[in-house]
């Protein structure tokens, strides 16, 4: 949902009480088009670099690589830029993209406020005082059952496959009930 709907949800739970220290929801924003923005970009680049780069009929029977496979991948680790999506490198080894952070925010009665950080270096940086608060927020949930709430959402909650029938939490898998 949109980041003004997301902050209207939490405001409706604040006023039903929704919003204390056993409440835990996860949003997620609508990078999805940022990201494949930045994605074509880097492979537009590669491209761009390559010009000599040809490309043959696709055989679907052969598994064959393709023969500048190796040295276009070099040219997309290669990239170093300012995307959408913020500093743009990967990782020479296994490709994955490095250096970058993300935003940890929290809804407060002003509305949305940027709470923290949390970056593959680093790991996570909490900016906001914690003054009043528990030192340990798992000591307070310890013998406590908690309700969670969710929607079926690929990859955060889908319905698990399986062969033999499945009841009750055990129907769902993904992120979310990772998490749980």
């Amino acid at each position: 949902c949109s980041h003004e709907m997301a902050a209207g949800i939490l405001k409706q739970a604040l006023a039903m009480g929704m919003m204390t220290e056993y409440y835990h929801y996860i949003f997620t924003t609508l990078t999805d088009a940022a990201l494949m923005y930045d994605a074509v970009h880097v492979v537009s680049v590669a491209v761009q670099q390559f010009p000599q780069m040809t490309v043959s009929s696709l055989q679907c029977n052969r598994h064959k690589p393709w023969r500048f496979g190796t040295r276009f991948m070099s040219l997309i680790k290669e990239a170093h830029w300012e995307g959408l999506t913020g500093r743009i490198t990967f990782n020479k080894t296994n490709g994955l993209r490095t250096d970058f952070d993300l935003d940890v925010i929290s809804l407060k009665e002003e509305g949305l406020e940027k709470i923290g950080t949390w970056d593959p270096a680093s790991g996570l940086n909490m900016t906001e005082s914690q003054k009043g608060k528990p030192a340990n927020i798992t000591d307070s949930l310890s013998n406590r059952s908690l309700i969670v709430t969710t929607i079926l959402e690929e990859p955060y909650v889908l319905f698990k496959k399986s062969d033999k029938p499945l009841y009750g939490n055990d129907r769902f898998e993904g992120y979310c009930i990772d998490l749980l």
